[in-house]
């Protein structure tokens, strides 16, 4: 009977140490597991401001391309119309600004009015103070 007891006091030994082991263990895998995560969560909110910082420099960019569409354009029409030499029906001159440009398309009648348009349109978005790069792709059409 002493060894069935001595064996049982021997198990429970065993099994003392095991389940402390496993405590430890557990603690150990629950602290690494926090500082994973806490990792995690810093790493996706780097990510999220970034990303939200990104979308408000597009969205700001889109709304300036749209404010160009909605002011600069009708500027450089009417600066085009109110000049008498370009005021012509045999003109046919149109106006685009978006993406950071203003682009004149069409045709006038001569190279001279080519240049006039551009150098108008030139002066519309500098005193505007836009910084748009204007593209002349007015044709000559006599």
């Amino acid at each position: 009977m002493n060894r069935v007891l001595i064996l049982g006091i021997a198990c429970i030994g065993i099994g003392l140490s095991g389940c402390k082991n496993t405590a430890e263990g557990f603690k150990e895998d629950t602290t690494q597991n926090a500082e994973s995560a806490k990792e995690s969560g810093e790493k996706a909110s780097v990510a999220t401001r970034k990303a939200t910082e990104r979308l408000g420099s597009a969205t700001e960019k889109m709304g300036k391309n749209a404010g160009d569409a909605l002011t600069l354009t009708p500027k450089i029409k009417k600066a085009i119309t109110d000049d008498k030499t370009l005021n012509n029906t045999a003109n046919l001159i149109d106006v685009k600004s978006g993406n950071n440009e203003v682009r004149l398309t069409g045709h006038v009648l001569t190279e001279e009015m080519k240049a006039l348009a551009g150098e108008i349109a030139q002066k519309t978005i500098t005193d505007a103070g836009s910084k748009n790069a204007l593209i002349n792709e007015l044709k000559v059409k006599p």
